[in-house]
């Protein structure tokens, strides 16, 4: 049996072969960036940036939360996604006293500028104390993390499965 040939730009059925591949966007474009700010939209029992950074601002005395929101800087790929730092600089502006001042600054390169700065940090010496070897690491294990001075203690490693 051979296949019938269909006439250039058609599809079995009437459509057009351009029509299998549109892929309509609705409210989705703007409903799947919003999860980062209010992640019980798709029932994850968490905060959102906005609320976590209300939440550490918080925890600090007055005179070192307006240092504080004097540099707030935005980096990685999610930066990217349309209207994030205008999004972040009115629920910033919600979240702190009338009139108050804060900077929200953009990295120039957002998807590079904090593995940059990493990579700058890292080289320094006089950071290498915060550094764990491989070696401490392998010897002491998982459990060595909650020890180090660079540990955070509301944060425990991962078990180890």
């Amino acid at each position: 049996m051979r296949a019938q040939a269909l006439p250039t730009g058609e599809v079995g059925g009437g459509g057009s072969v351009a029509s299998l591949y549109q892929l309509p966007l609705g409210i989705e474009r703007f409903r799947a960036p919003e999860i980062l700010f209010q992640p019980t939209m798709v029932g994850v029992d968490q905060c959102g940036i906005s609320d976590t950074i209300e939440y550490v601002l918080g925890s600090y005395p007055s005179d070192v939360q307006m240092r504080l929101v004097q540099n707030v800087y935005i980096t990685g790929g999610t930066s990217l996604l349309t209207n994030f730092s205008e999004r972040l600089t009115t629920d910033l502006r919600r979240m702190r006293p009338y009139r108050s001042r804060f900077s929200v600054v953009n990295a120039s390169h957002k998807l590079l500028d904090g593995w940059r700065g990493a990579s700058h940090w890292g080289q320094a010496e006089g950071n290498r104390q915060w550094f764990i070897s491989r070696h401490d690491y392998q010897e002491r294990g998982a459990e060595y993390l909650k020890e180090h001075s660079a540990s955070n203690p509301y944060i425990t490693p991962l078990e180890s499965s």
